[in-house]
């Protein structure tokens, strides 16, 4: 069972008891939640760290956000818990702690060679298809991804139609 589905079972059941209590503040404090719920339910789920082995499958065969991150940096664990509270939808995002990889940060083999080895944490690139980009910083990510996402440069590695840009979370 999915946390999903834990989740609206659970706001479900709370939900009914309320009916049955006629309870009006119960009632709002339901409904605060039950936003709360959406918000965090609304992405998110395609969210995973992994170890080098893990990163590398992640860069060769699925299209999506790649991160590089230190538990230590402050940026790094704000832009993590903004990818798993949704702020990309369920776009695919693997991250790799090179605090945890033995040695300091590695070079990752991507479906185009080896990807370079991050100089700054969080390093966070996009692969669509055969394309691979650096987010560079100069726009806010969500539309760095939006613009990386549904270019039609692409195209010819990874389908650029309504349902992928529809599956990917951004639409026009």
């Amino acid at each position: 069972m999915s946390t999903n589905d834990i989740l609206k079972r659970a706001l479900q059941a709370w939900k009914k008891g309320l009916k049955d209590q006629n309870n009006n503040v119960g009632r709002k404090a339901f409904n605060t939640t039950l936003r709360q719920a959406q918000q965090l339910t609304g992405g998110g789920h395609n969210v995973k760290d992994v170890d080098r082995n893990g990163a590398e499958e992640f860069l060769k065969n699925q299209n999506g956000v790649f991160m590089v991150y230190s538990s230590s940096c402050i940026p790094c664990r704000q832009k993590k818990k903004d990818f798993r509270n949704g702020a990309l939808g369920d776009l695919p995002v693997c991250m790799l702690d090179i605090d945890k990889h033995k040695h300091g940060n590695p070079t990752l083999q991507s479906r185009n060679g080896p990807l370079p080895p991050a100089k700054t944490v969080p390093s966070i690139w996009f692969l669509q298809g055969d394309a691979i980009e650096r987010y560079k910083g100069e726009t806010t990510l969500k539309q760095a991804v939006a613009a990386f996402f549904d270019n039609t440069v692409h195209a010819k590695a990874y389908p650029n139609d309504v349902a992928d840009t529809i599956l990917t979370g951004w639409t026009a």
